[in-house]
């Protein structure tokens, strides 16, 4: 039998990550405990405190870690954004790409929903650091949407927290946690929302 090789550095570092993420996803910051952490990672607590000061130190190297994908979705939302699309060409291709993130990571949203439960600061970070930022873009696009007629007046804050608010729903309940309300593809509920959020339901 080969010997096991021996990881660097940044592979252990990595691979706790990894470790602690699904652990951290299933049971929140304050249902591990540093001993939980090591043995899920397979290495000792010492080990584990050579990489992270503290558990604290690596429930926030988490969320680095995801912001990788993060960034590159970031990139393609920034093009759309400036693009000249329509409002339904824009507001499908934003949601499937919300979608395609969440996807890849999975365990994201129940990091920030057990932050946000706990009280922990990591959910006040996504917040100031990703939501923000995004929620002020799309409403960016929607006052310029109002401003060329293509939109209706209305509250762009409060139109961009609902579009939000519609897709992390459904990835919620119907993908991640497999309460789907209609077996039907992805593609048409997401088309069916879109049309419901540009034209309503009234006659």
């Amino acid at each position: 039998m080969k010997p096991r090789k021996k990881l660097t550095a940044a592979e252990r570092r990595s691979q706790i990550v990894a470790a602690a993420t699904n652990l951290f996803a299933a049971r929140g910051f304050r249902g591990v405990t540093t001993k939980d952490l090591a043995k899920a990672c397979g290495v000792s607590e010492p080990i584990l405190y050579e990489h992270f000061a503290d558990k604290n130190e690596l429930y926030f190297a988490l969320l680095e870690e995801a912001c990788h994908d993060h960034q590159d979705v970031e990139l393609k939302i920034d093009v759309t954004f400036n693009s000249n699309a329509a409002p339904a060409e824009f507001f499908q291709s934003l949601a499937e790409m919300i979608l395609r993130f969440l996807d890849k990571n999975p365990n994201f949203s129940r990091l920030i929903l057990f932050s946000a439960l706990e009280g922990h600061s990591l959910a006040e970070l996504h917040f100031e650091h990703r939501m923000k930022p995004f929620q002020a873009m799309l409403m960016r696009r929607i006052r310029a949407d109002i401003a060329s007629g293509a939109l209706r007046q209305c509250d762009a804050s409060v139109a961009a927290r609902v579009f939000i608010g519609m897709i992390n729903q459904y990835f919620l309940f119907d993908i991640h946690f497999g309460f789907a309300v209609a077996k039907t593809s992805r593609k048409r509920v997401v088309e069916g929302m879109v049309n419901i959020f540009l034209n309503g339901v009234l006659k």
